[in-house]
Parts: C-alpha cells; sequence; structure tokens
C-alpha cells in the first residue's frame, strides 16, 4: 500500500500551486516545477508589483530598466531561496498562498532597493510618513489611499477626496518649486523652517490635496536633498572635472541630533504601552529600522520589546512593517481591533510628545 504524506509536511497546508514542486521524486522533476511556478506563476505578479512601485515610488518615476531588472532578480532569487528551504524542510512554515507571497516579497526588495538607492529620499519620505500618520505633536494632516491605491495627503477636511485635475499652483509647484515656494511663502525663509510647517504651509497655499510622492520630490528640492552625483567642470558646465555632490544628502549635525533624541524617546514611551498597543504600533512602522540603524536597539533588544522571540523577528525583519492582517494574526485579534490598539497608542505617544516638548 502506498504510503500518504506525512502528517506534518509542510505541503499539506501550503498553496495547492506548490504540491507538483514539493512532492517531486527526482531534482530534474523538481527543477521543471520550479521554473514553471517561477515563469507562470510568480513571473507576472513580481513583473506588475515592481512596475507600479518604480511609477510610483521612484524619484520623477524614472527607473533605468537594467536597474529594474536587478530588482527582479533580487525577487527572484530570494523565492527561489524560500522555496527550495521549504521543499528540503529547513522552512517549516507553509506559504498558504503562494502569489501572495510572492509579492509580499516583491514589496518588501522594492523597499529595500529604495533605501539603498536612495537613502537621503528615503529618510525624508519616512520623515514626511510619521508626520502625515499623527505620529508626532502636530494635528490636522492625514495621509489615506486613493481608489487607484496611490496615497495621497494634505489637511483633514480634505480625507478620503482625491481632485480631478491638478490646479494651476499644483503644477506649478511641481514643474518649479523652489521658485513657486517663494510665492507661497512670501519672505519667509522656507528652507529653514521645521518640516511639520513646512509641509503645513504647501498644503494651505495649494488649496488641494497631493500625491505622497510628488510630496516627496518637492520638499527634497525644497530642501535640496538628493542621492545623485553630478560632474561640473571649473566653469560650470557639464565636463570631466573631479566629481562634485550637488547636494548634501546626510542630515545635517542639528537634524541627526532631534532625530537620535526623538528615536530614544519613543523606544522609551514604548515601553509604557500595554504589549498589545506597542505590538500594534510598532510592526505596523518602519521605525523599527530606525531604531537598528541607529544603534538603540538591536533585532535582539527589538525583540525584547515586543516579547517574542530573537529568530521570530528575525524572520519577518525584511517584511516590516507588516499589515493588520498579519498582526491581527499574532495578538489573535480582528483587524479593526489592531486598528483601534494602533489609535490608542498614537493617542497615548501624542499626549506624552506634548509633555514631554514643555
Amino acid at each position: 500500500m502506498t504510503r500518504g504524506p506525512e502528517p506534518d509536511r509542510p505541503e499539506l497546508a501550503s498553496d495547492p500551486l506548490l504540491h507538483p514542486f514539493l512532492r517531486a521524486k527526482t531534482s530534474a522533476e523538481s527543477e521543471q516545477h520550479l521554473q514553471r511556478l517561477l515563469e507562470v506563476e510568480a513571473g507576472p505578479v513580481m513583473r506588475r508589483i515592481l512596475k507600479r512601485k518604480a511609477q510610483a515610488s521612484s524619484p520623477r518615476g524614472n527607473l533605468a530598466a537594467n536597474e529594474l531588472e536587478d530588482v527582479y532578480s533580487s525577487v527572484r532569487e530570494e523565492l527561489i531561496r524560500q522555496l527550495l528551504m521549504l521543499r528540503s524542510g529547513e522552512k517549516t512554515k507553509p506559504l498558504a498562498n503562494f502569489r501572495a507571497y510572492t509579492g509580499a516579497i516583491a514589496y518588501a526588495t522594492w523597499a529595500e532597493h529604495l533605501r539603498r538607492a536612495y537613502p537621503a529620499r528615503s529618510k525624508l519620505a519616512d520623515r514626511l510618513r510619521y508626520l502625515l500618520e499623527g505620529r508626532t505633536d502636530l494635528r490636522g494632516l492625514v495621509l489615506w489611499s486613493g481608489e487607484s491605491g496611490e496615497r495621497w495627503c494634505g489637511l483633514e477636511r480634505w480625507r478620503g477626496t482625491t481632485p480631478a485635475e491638478s490646479s494651476a499652483n499644483a503644477q506649478r509647484l511641481y514643474a518649479d518649486p523652489a521658485a513657486t515656494a517663494l510665492d507661497a511663502f512670501g519672505d519667509a525663509n522656507f528652507k529653514t523652517m521645521p518640516l511639520p510647517l513646512l509641509v503645513r504651509g504647501l498644503f494651505t497655499w495649494l488649496e488641494q490635496p497631493i500625491p505622497l510622492r510628488q510630496l516627496v520630490d518637492v520638499i527634497a528640492e525644497l530642501l535640496e536633498i538628493s542621492d545623485r552625483k553630478e560632474t561640473l567642470d571649473h566653469a560650470g558646465s557639464v565636463g570631466a572635472a573631479v566629481p562634485v555632490d550637488l547636494a548634501d544628502p546626510a542630515p545635517s549635525a542639528i537634524d541627526a541630533l532631534k532625530w537620535n533624541e526623538y528615536l530614544h524617546w519613543l523606544w522609551t514611551e514604548s515601553e509604557r504601552l500595554s504589549l498589545p498597543q506597542r505590538i500594534a504600533f510598532l510592526l505596523h512602522s518602519p521605525v523599527l529600522r530606525e531604531f537598528e540603524l541607529s544603534g538603540i536597539g538591536s533585532i535582539g533588544r527589538i525583540a525584547k520589546l515586543l516579547e517574542m522571540p530573537p529568530e521570530t523577528l528575525a524572520g519577518i525583519w525584511k517584511d516590516i512593517p507588516l499589515g493588520d492582517l498579519e498582526i491581527g494574526a499574532r495578538l489573535e485579534r480582528e483587524r479593526q481591533q489592531v486598528i483601534n490598539l494602533r489609535r490608542v497608542a498614537r493617542d497615548r505617544l501624542g499626549a506624552a510628545w506634548k509633555e514631554w516638548i514643555k
């Protein structure tokens, strides 16, 4: 009598699309099924996501074809690695939805690519998201998703709306941010303004919502934040002279000090939240990476903060920030309960911040 798969084999709970690959008897057979998974099932998902992210997320929407292909290769390599680990038994957690898992790897790889390729711009985008999501003491600025999935931002009263077309002011701002900002702020020096005042001032002057990617582009140009290097000759024309940084991508010493001080404050206040609030807030936020990059918390220390095994946190590290459904599964709560926990956490952090800055 032929024995069926052992009860603890991962293919029993994995997506049926993976069964032929996981149950293949020979290396040649498994390779054939692996290639089909990559080309037929995963390939279209990876290319669709990366194309959309490249159009929406990269500076000015530009990305060289070879650069996009490099990201695609990275996604493919990671997917192959995970599938081989699943087949060998090294990975014991089943993949219940192969296409969704492929999408998650594509999103995480794209985010990591942006952080490496555009570190200054990525840090600016993170700070703008913190501001727009109400993670500071400033209220009245919001971030939301439009029907097409694009992220929009603006004043609270605009939440959920998307303009049919860009206003004349918006078109001027996109075309020439620096010249337009002179009209928007008059005699005020917008380059020395705190970021919250600069963003609120632009929104008030625009009088309509703006896509988040456009806001990042505009603020980056106004504050001369760039990851590009160009070469200029001594007369100022493009030539073969020594490379010159047109803009230092690193924040000023004062800004860096303030950011580090904020991260230390946030770590301390996060410890005072209840564990469910802490998990709902931190696992949904890229600030965990900032804790690790700044040296405030290693993965082991962050795992202790979240009261989870370090190996568990390491396994999901590249996927952070996590979605509400995955956080809910970890907390054994419904999605709305996770949202409510995070809202309470943000309110408490906001109140604590107001007291601290006094």
